[in-house]
């Protein structure tokens, strides 16, 4: 099932209105573009599932060694400066900016762009709108996003200002560089789940 996007006047609802729409379809995968469009996305499956629990999982055994930030999954959503409201697998920011929030703002969707993220393409995705995603999050303030496609055991890396790295082969090693310092990657251990 692909993708659906519901292109209305009706859908022109603020932030809180969307909060409490979202948690009324809470079965539901949805986000909303900077045009306000709102985007129902199919599930992914058990096999993405599997691969991002694991991602977070990794990078979570990191981030409670190096204490730096919160992680987020795909239930945690992010409204963007462009005014969309985005969801990735998977999220990082910085503790000290996390507790900038009030108990109010965590308990909904944040208005921030996280540091770092991660997207999974699973078989229903486009890996262009994936690519075009993956911009959007770059453009709003994220200084590193991964883009993972494990059928095709390759990754894309973005960073602000850089060109995209294209990463073939899950015998490689994605790097957090000064976002999650010290934490590396090894695609191969996603590969056989």
């Amino acid at each position: 099932m692909d993708t659906i996007v519901l292109k209305t006047d009706a859908f022109k609802m603020s932030d809180d209105e969307f909060f409490a729409f979202c948690a009324q379809n809470r079965d539901l995968n949805i986000e909303r573009t900077a045009e306000k469009e709102i985007v129902i996305m199919s599930p992914s499956g058990n096999q993405i599932s599997a691969i991002n629990l694991k991602l977070y999982l990794l990078i979570g055994k990191w981030n409670e060694k190096a204490k730096l930030g919160v992680l987020t999954d795909s239930n945690g959503g992010f409204y963007l400066p462009n005014g969309a409201m985005r969801a990735p697998d998977l999220a990082w920011m910085p503790r000290e900016k996390w507790q900038q929030f009030s108990e109010e703002d965590k308990s909904k969707f944040l208005r921030y762009c996280p540091d770092f993220v991660i997207e999974l393409k699973s078989p229903s995705d486009r890996i262009t709108q994936l690519k075009a995603k993956m911009e959007e999050w770059i453009d709003n303030g994220s200084r590193l996003a991964w883009l993972i496609d494990p059928d095709a055991e390759e990754a894309f890396v973005f960073r602000p200002k850089q060109p995209v790295l294209e990463v073939k082969g899950f015998d490689n090693i994605l790097y957090g560089e000064d976002v999650l310092p010290g934490f590396q990657l090894l695609l191969s251990d996603i590969k056989d789940i």
